[in-house]
């Protein structure tokens, strides 16, 4: 929660309220990885968890952390135009999401599932979606899943399920949607914001298609479409977005590997644009986790090239590589404290992607831990990426983020520049669906 505005009142309560969450956060965080346990008896390997809090200490410690935040809370809340801090926002508040386009919330449930479109000072519209659409969704995710797993033994086996996917999602979901924004004059090229829920976050909603039956058009030849994890997430973005004539400091890091032999190629495509704005590199042994920590405070926008990687059912420990044997996980970038971070292009497998072990109902992966700890806009990757792709996609990218220097930062900047790089890579000879699909943009 920005506290901004109460910093500027009331610096000593301010300060006061941060410290309490940062104590809450560290408590909160400190076992989320927890203890695993492996021990072999005879023929079979057994696994245990082991609780590193016993005897409840912790808790006490919350409860009591938890007591002090609520009495704070209270005091803010005595303050004109506070009264409303920390509690459920009005519809008025909400619907400031769709600043910049329609927010499109795709409520998906056993019970039953809707579209809601977040229009600007606009009621909002809903369209019914069909009987039995949680289940199609389920079925969707599980043969989208399984095709994927077999990828390197069944490539076109693969193609042929991620077509289908697209397809059904266009028929499903973002025909209905396109049709009522048609209705609504939302312009073509411009601005959509999808928000989607439980097992459909998993789902590529942003390349449905194709449009007509035997043609190669998709979404994105009609919207450039950009996620959010919550209608406030994307709020807080947009609000908090540097000014758009203040150049970012750029900070580049590279994972030098065997497995990953064009890194230095995608690294020196975006150096060479260093006499357009400031930027620093910590590549091959000096990227570490220290040196990337102590960097990330100077810096407004991070482009990481390495190897990322998804734990199923432990989203904490999803980690980016580094030097050596190094990893920058979920829950190191959940503890920084970036006031000054806008945006980053994780360049990297996964780092986008919702396992079938998650919870879906919370947007738990590393582009969206990168937007939650400070990074109003990222780039991201849905599930593993080629390395071939990494040296084109950067350069496609950044030569047209950079073709007017003093409007990189402007709200939208980065996904307009992701949606005309993803665009020249389908026209590229040999690239497959998969390949330009895993590309996703989240937040401002």
């Amino acid at each position: 929660m920005p506290v901004d505005r109460l910093q500027a009142l009331d610096p000593l309560l301010a300060n006061e309220l941060m410290q309490i969450n940062h104590q809450l956060e560290q408590l909160s965080t400190q076992n989320s990885a927890g203890t695993d346990l492996r021990f072999q008896t005879d023929s079979h390997q057994h696994q245990m968890y082991i609780n590193r809090d016993p005897f409840g200490c912790n808790l006490t410690e919350k409860r009591r952390l938890m007591s002090a935040q609520a009495d704070i809370i209270e005091i803010i809340r005595t303050i004109p135009g506070f009264e409303t801090f920390l509690g459920r926002k009005s519809f008025v508040e909400l619907e400031s999401a769709a600043k910049y386009g329609p927010v499109i919330v795709v409520n998906c449930s056993r019970y039953r599932s809707d579209v809601l479109i977040i229009l600007k000072q606009n009621s909002p519209v809903l369209i019914h979606l069909v009987e039995g659409f949680y289940g199609q969704v389920e079925t969707l995710v599980q043969q989208l899943t399984e095709a994927r797993s077999d990828i390197k033994t069944s490539p076109k086996r693969y193609n042929h399920v991620l077509w289908a996917t697209l397809k059904d999602l266009w028929d499903l979901i973002v025909l209905p949607v396109v049709t009522k924004l048609r209705e609504l004059h939302i312009p073509e090229m411009s601005r959509i914001f999808w928000c989607p829920t439980s097992i459909l976050s998993t789902l590529p909603l942003h390349a449905a298609g194709p449009i007509l039956p035997g043609t190669k058009k998709f979404l994105p030849d009609l919207y450039i479409s950009s996620y959010t994890p919550t209608l406030t997430a994307l709020i807080d973005a947009f609000n908090t977005t540097k000014s758009p004539s203040q150049l970012p400091h750029l900070l580049v890091a590279g994972q030098y590997d065997r497995s990953l032999p064009r890194t230095k190629e995608e690294i020196h495509e975006i150096l060479q644009y260093q006499k357009d704005i400031p930027t620093t590199s910590v590549e091959g042994l000096t990227a570490t986790k220290e040196a990337l920590e102590k960097a990330l405070v100077d810096h407004q926008w991070l482009h990481i090239a390495s190897h990322g990687t998804l734990i199923p059912g432990k989203p904490f420990n999803s980690y980016f590589s580094l030097a050596g044997s190094s990893h920058f996980t979920l829950l190191d970038i959940i503890r920084l404290n970036l006031p000054n971070a806008t945006f980053a292009f994780l360049s990297a497998c996964h780092t986008a992607e919702q396992s079938l072990g998650s919870v879906h109902n919370e947007v738990i992966h590393l582009a969206a831990a990168m937007q939650f700890c400070g990074f109003r806009s990222v780039v991201g990757t849905m599930w593993e990426m080629a390395d071939i792709d990494g040296p084109e996609m950067v350069k496609d990218f950044y030569s047209h983020l950079f073709k007017n220097v003093s409007q990189c930062n402007e709200v939208g900047a980065q996904a307009r520049a992701l949606a005309e790089a993803t665009k020249k890579m389908r026209g590229r000879k040999g690239v497959t669906l998969e390949r330009w699909v895993n590309f996703v943009h989240i937040g401002a």
